[in-house]
């Protein structure tokens, strides 16, 4: 029987299913809300490897002896960015704020750094400016909400943008790009450095 929509009372009980799901697959679910294109549901979970993720390269990437420092103040998205990052190898160190992962940069040294843009009092954006200045040649990757318009967003400043809820494949290749691009960064350097050392100093 049809029943009009004006006499259903609608309350959100299937998305409160479903962001309990996920969270218990070790997940997060998100939403993007705009007045002229609606709404938008998005989620990232883990799963294991299957031979299509295989044959597309998304699993088969191996980052042995990489770490990767991941930035996000909702524990549930670095768990889950943790969890896909470990399955490939990489050893992640996570932090809450960009106040944590200073300190954690101060003392350690890392092949990447993901983080997200929208935290509260220093920003991704702001954070990930501080890592361009502070460290040259340690690559940055920003994640920013599905839909989220990057007028205002200095691609410029990042190695990298992903879209969440992350995807596994996007995930892998852009960690993957921005690996290679601090490979050759860091090489160019030490050889600009044994260049002056080798030549010969000027007479005065």
């Amino acid at each position: 029987m049809h029943q009009p929509r004006a006499n259903l009372v609608e309350t959100g009980l299937g998305l409160a299913i479903c962001k309990r799901l996920v969270e218990l697959m070790g997940g997060d679910i998100g939403v993007t809300d705009t007045s002229t294109r609606g709404t938008t549901f998005g989620f990232n979970i883990i799963g294991e490897k299957t031979k299509t993720q295989t044959a597309n390269g998304a699993a088969s990437i191996n980052l042995a002896g990489k770490t990767i420092l991941v930035v996000d103040d909702n524990p549930t998205h670095l768990q889950a960015l943790r969890n896909q990052l470990s399955q490939w190898n990489a050893i992640v160190t996570m932090a809450l704020s960009a106040r944590e992962a200073e300190g954690v940069l101060a003392n350690n040294k890392f092949g990447v750094v993901i983080v997200d843009l929208k935290m509260p009092h220093t920003d991704g954006q702001l954070f990930g400016k501080s890592v361009r200045s502070q460290y040259p040649g340690v690559p940055v990757i920003l994640m920013i909400p599905i839909g989220e318009s990057r007028t205002n967003i200095q691609e410029e400043v990042f190695d990298g943008i992903l879209a969440k809820p992350v995807k596994q494949q996007a995930l892998s290749l852009q960690v993957k790009q921005a690996l290679d691009r601090s490979v050759a960064i860091n090489h160019n350097a030490s050889a600009r450095k044994n260049l002056r050392q080798t030549l010969p100093r000027s007479i005065h």
